[in-house]
C-alpha cells in the first residue's frame, strides 16, 4: 500500500499510520486549519480497484455523517480523488478499549459506564436501521475523561439492504464477534450487534475472549455451537445476574436474545447492582 506519513493531503498533514485493516488504513493526522489532531481514514490501493469496497467506504461515511450521536464518531470532513478516497475524524485521545483492557480489565462500573453510552449510540443506528456488523473493543474508543464512543461503521448495512453489500462468500467483521446468523448470511438485526456486545462485555472484565485463542476455523464452530461459559470461572466475586445477562445477550437464537440494546444495558446495570450515573 502507499504510505501516505509526512505528506500534506487536503490541508491534512498525515503523522503516523495508527491502524490498518484489510481495505483501509488510518493515520494521526494534523489539522492546519483547525489547529487539531485528527484521525484519517484512507482506503487502500488495492481495494481501490473493488467496487464494493467503494461502496462500504461511502456507505461508512454516510453512516457517520447521519448518525450524529453524542457517543458516535464525529465525521469531520470526506472526500474522493485520483488517489483514493478519505475520511476525517475525530481523534480520541483515550485510545481503544482493546488497549485498555490489555493493560486491566475494567470493573463492574467502568462497564456499565462504557455500555450504557455505547448502547445508546448503537440504538440510534438501530432506529434509522442500520446493523454495526463489527462491534469490537478496537472500535470503541476513549476521549481523555474516559468517556465511550462508538466508530468504524465500515462493515455496516442498512436492513433492507440484504446481502448485496457483500460479494457471496465474502464475510466483513470480525470472526471473534460474530453471531450465528452473521456466520450463515442469514438476516442480521440489531440483536446481531447485541451478541456481539455480550462477547465484548465477557472480555472488558476479564481480559480475555470467552472462546479463548483459537483458530478462525475454531471460532467459528464454537460461535455456531458453544454457549459462553459462566464468567464467574474468570472472576469468582461477579454476581450471577451479570453472568445471565452476557447468556442472554448471546443465545445463538437471535429470538431468545435481548430484542433491545437498551434493555441489555439496563439489564447490565442493574446485575451489577448500580444506580444510573
Amino acid at each position: 500500500m502507499t504510505d501516505y506519513t509526512g505528506q500534506m493531503v487536503n490541508g491534512y498533514q498525515l503523522l503516523e499510520i495508527i491502524g490498518q485493516g484489510g481495505q483501509g488504513a488510518v493515520y494521526k493526522a494534523y489539522d492546519s486549519e483547525k489547529d487539531r489532531i485528527v484521525a484519517v481514514k484512507t482506503i487502500l490501493d488495492e481495494a481501490l480497484r473493488d467496487p464494493q469496497a467503494i461502496k462500504r467506504f461511502q456507505m461508512e461515511a454516510t453512516i457517520a455523517f447521519f448518525l450524529r450521536h453524542p457517543y458516535a464518531v464525529t465525521l469531520y470532513d470526506y472526500w474522493r480523488n485520483q488517489d483514493g478516497a478519505w475520511m476525517v475524524m475525530r481523534w480520541f485521545e483515550g485510545g481503544s478499549l482493546r488497549s485498555r483492557t490489555q493493560e486491566k480489565p475494567l470493573n463492574l462500573r467502568q462497564t456499565s459506564h462504557m455500555l450504557d453510552r455505547i448502547a445508546s449510540a448503537l440504538a440510534s443506528a438501530h432506529m434509522i436501521k442500520v446493523v454495526h456488523r463489527d462491534l469490537k473493543p478496537d472500535n470503541i474508543l476513549f476521549d481523555g475523561e474516559g468517556n465511550a464512543y462508538l466508530t468504524d461503521f465500515g462493515a455496516a448495512k442498512r436492513f433492507e439492504m440484504g446481502a448485496n453489500m457483500t460479494q457471496a462468500g465474502m464475510i466483513v467483521g470480525s470472526p471473534s464477534y460474530f453471531s450465528p446468523e452473521h456466520i450463515q448470511e442469514h438476516e442480521m438485526t440489531p440483536r446481531t450487534d447485541i451478541y456481539a456486545m455480550g462477547i465484548v462485555l465477557f472480555e472488558t472484565l476479564t481480559g480475555q475472549h470467552p472462546f479463548g485463542n483459537v483458530s478462525t476455523m475454531e471460532m467459528l464452530v464454537a460461535q455456531l455451537r458453544d454457549p459462553l461459559p459462566d464468567i464467574r470461572e474468570k472472576l469468582e466475586d461477579i454476581p450471577g445476574a451479570v453472568n445471565q445477562v452476557i447468556q442472554k445477550a448471546t443465545q445463538k437464537d437471535p429470538d431468545e436474545r435481548y430484542q433491545d440494546i437498551k434493555e441489555l444495558a439496563v439489564d447490565f446495570r442493574r446485575a451489577a447492582g448500580l444506580r444510573r450515573d
